[in-house]
């Protein structure tokens, strides 16, 4: 079938929810395709992500397989409305301006770095802010803005007040998290009730501004065609251009075709590659030898202390604190609530017990 609109914006994530925002409010018709459905708001749904990956919505449809030193192991995706913006920990930072000098000893003469530079992409950060209300420290260590923070950041807990003040005692400089979260209600949906699940959870209370919950439903109000358990199989090319997009229903199996002037595979840095190479684009593009490469995951490292007590007996939310002394070399070092599976896969095998 022939979708009659404007553009189509594959995947519902960051990258594919703001393009959308872009061109519904100046006026487009857009269609978005999201391989996922929507993910469960209720309190029953509360527990998804307890033990760190439980949700249905991570998805193993398309395995990759991930290499880290001597380990070897495969790995999925979030699949849903709003990509992993439903699940990830709200924490909203900017690239520092040096994070766009490009190195001579890594780009050498190739030529692969930035475009641009720190203040061409200021503007839009800003905007990025205002649609997701993230709450943050104006005297925080920042680079420069030229709004400020839509909200003010919550009262620090009392774990998070212990760790500012030891790392003031080591002479490192703590900041405030800025956090995509509202801490008063709006409309029907309640302010956050601090309970510690953001890291990992779909918040039932929508107090995470997540963009299943700022973005996506206020387009669908304005016109947006979503289609949700859609998987795009293929990109047609036609010349030099991409005009046709052939989708699976994921449920169904049912085969449609979609076509419009403007196509943009906005599906994660998982998804787009493997897209790209089903659909033999490789093939005429000049680097596509690097498509599907180069992949850097998100590099993570936990370090844990050891409190005479217990510092946060209420598990109430707590991530506020962020040590950004060794940005360059460690990046950024932020205090976590996480889901009690993901503490003990982390822990040492001695420290573990059962759940």
């Amino acid at each position: 079938m022939s979708w009659n609109g404007d553009a189509i914006v594959i995947g519902s994530g960051f990258g594919g929810a703001m393009a959308a925002h872009a061109l519904v409010h100046s006026g487009h018709r857009v269609l978005m395709i999201e391989r996922g459905s929507w993910v469960g708001r209720g309190p029953e749904d509360a527990d998804f992500g307890r033990s760190g990956l439980s949700s249905r919505h991570y998805s193993m449809e398309a395995p990759y397989d991930v290499t880290a030193g001597r380990k070897h192991y495969k790995a999925g995706s979030w699949s849903c409305v709003g990509g992993p913006s439903v699940f990830y920990g709200a924490a909203s930072y900017r690239f520092r301006p040096r994070d766009f000098e490009h190195h001579p000893a890594i780009v050498a003469d190739s030529g692969a770095e930035w475009p641009f530079r720190y203040n061409d992409l200021e503007p839009y950060y800003s905007a990025a802010e205002r649609l997701l209300r993230v709450a943050g420290d104006p005297a925080a260590p920042e680079p420069p803005r030229s709004a400020p923070y839509p909200q003010h950041p919550a009262p620090l807990a009392k774990s998070s007040r212990a760790i500012a003040e030891a790392a003031k005692r080591l002479g490192m400089t703590p900041s405030r998290i800025p956090l995509a979260i509202s801490y008063t209600g709006e409309g029907d949906r309640m302010g956050c009730m601090r309970c510690g699940r953001c890291d990992g959870y779909a918040c039932f209370l929508q107090a995470k501004n997540d963009l299943a919950t700022m973005l996506i439903p206020s387009l669908v109000r304005q016109g947006m065609e979503l289609r949700t358990n859609t998987v795009c199989v293929r990109l047609v090319r036609a010349g030099a251009r991409i005009d046709t997009v052939e989708c699976v229903h994921r449920e169904t199996g049912a085969r449609e075709v979609f076509t419009a002037p403007v196509v943009i595979v906005a599906a994660g840095a998982l998804a787009t590659p493997h897209l790209l190479l089903a659909s033999e684009l490789d093939r005429v593009n000049p680097a596509g030898d690097a498509i599907g490469r180069y992949l850097t995951r998100h590099r993570n490292a936990v370090v844990f202390g050891a409190f005479a007590q217990r510092p946060n007996p209420h598990q109430e939310f707590d991530k506020h604190i962020a040590i950004l002394d060794f940005y360059d070399a460690a990046g950024c070092i932020q205090q976590l609530t996480p889901a009690e599976g993901l503490v003990r896969a982390y822990l040492p095998p001695l420290l573990r017990t059962p759940a």
